[in-house]
């Protein structure tokens, strides 16, 4: 572990940053996306529970781009409009899970990544089908006082991560954006698959919830010009 430190500069990700923009994050031990049940059952908790920070995380990065949405601008919305994101709640926080597929491979800005995709029913008998895609993570927790977390995508962690002739075998290279100070020593390392919101295929409400909370962030935008 300790060639890290000399691993090559590149952006730093702290992933789940907690109160990041103003948007709100539970215990991220509690819950996790490994699979995409567990993705789901996390989704659901955090619009069940309001917790902005958790729906924010939970979207892809490439489905993000597509809809025009930023930790600003959907902490922004949520100020301005709170009713979108309770309508949102009970759609979502009320709702089960019905299937879950393999989707072979979708074309993501990182790469070719893992999907699947999942069919829930709402409360309201409604029925929903999105895409789920695996960007899987490290998450490295240090004594560095400055910055003691570190964490960043792999783009592969069967081969990151494998089982060779009964053994575990554990190889991989993560750039660290800013180096650890001097004499840092690491507590743990953990990697994780790390199922995302990739696309929405059908789910009324939820396309509306979308498209809502873009307005009203364009709306306070040219509200502040």
């Amino acid at each position: 572990m300790g060639g890290w430190k000399g691993a090559p500069v590149a952006a730093v990700l702290v992933l789940g940053a907690a109160g990041c923009c103003g948007l709100t994050r539970g215990d991220s031990a509690a819950l996790d996306r490994d699979t995409p049940e567990r993705a789901f059952d996390f989704v659901r908790a955090a619009f069940a529970g309001d917790r902005t920070g958790d729906q924010y995380d939970s979207f892809h990065p490439d489905f993000c781009e597509t809809q025009g949405l930023s930790a600003g601008r959907y902490a922004m919305a949520r100020s301005l409009r709170p009713g979108l994101f309770e309508r949102a709640s009970v759609l979502l926080g009320g709702a089960t899970l019905e299937s879950v597929a393999p989707a072979g491979l979708r074309d993501t800005a990182a790469g070719r990544r893992r999907a699947t995709r999942v069919v829930i029913l709402t409360a309201d008998g409604g029925r929903g089908e999105f895409l789920l895609v695996d960007e899987p993570a490290w998450r490295m927790a240090s004594n560095d006082g400055e910055l003691p977390v570190q964490a960043g995508r792999i783009a592969d962690l069967e081969e990151a991560v494998r089982l060779v002739d009964g053994s575990l075998v554990v190889g991989f290279r993560a750039p660290l954006g800013i180096p650890p100070l001097e004499g840092t020593r690491i507590h743990r390392v953990t990697l994780h698959h790390d199922w995302l919101l990739y696309g929405i295929e059908r789910l009324e409400g939820f396309e509306e919830f979308l498209e809502d909370v873009g307005a009203a962030a364009d709306e306070a935008g040219r509200e502040s010009e």
